[in-house]
């Protein structure tokens, strides 16, 4: 019996691709055969050409930030691939020019006041809350 009647994608092939690219790039130093065609499986069936070769891990890894922004659009994980990244200050700042400023604790979540009470072995909150 169903709760509700959503259904909600827990992952997608196109995810699995895109972190098993990202996890090549950072293991070898640089994208390898495999990465390329993990990332340009998921551009070919969005009808985008490949990437082009002899992109170094740098520039491949902002090739898999960029996939994953466009690719994941308004499905939530864009801040959770900063943060993961460590990307999220620059990217964040960068985009709102001063107008709102992200700082670092904010890059954590709070520890749940519920489970502070429940729990007195979590004798810390995270910095900033």
């Amino acid at each position: 019996e169903l709760d509700a009647d959503n259904n909600w994608t827990v992952l997608r092939y196109a995810d699995v691709l895109l972190m098993c690219a990202e996890a090549l790039n950072e293991v070898n130093n640089g994208p390898d055969t495999e990465a390329y065609n993990m990332i340009n499986a998921v551009r070919n069936r969005a009808g985008l050409d490949p990437l082009p070769t002899g992109l170094n891990k740098i520039s491949f890894a902002r090739a898999i930030e960029h996939e994953r922004r466009v690719e994941f659009a308004f499905e939530g994980h864009r801040w959770f691939d900063l943060v993961r990244t460590g990307r999220a200050l620059d990217v964040m700042n960068t985009y709102f020019d001063g107008t709102i400023t992200i700082q670092r604790y904010q890059l954590l979540f709070p520890v749940p006041q519920s489970q502070v009470n429940i729990n007195p072995q979590l004798i810390y909150q995270n910095d900033g809350y």
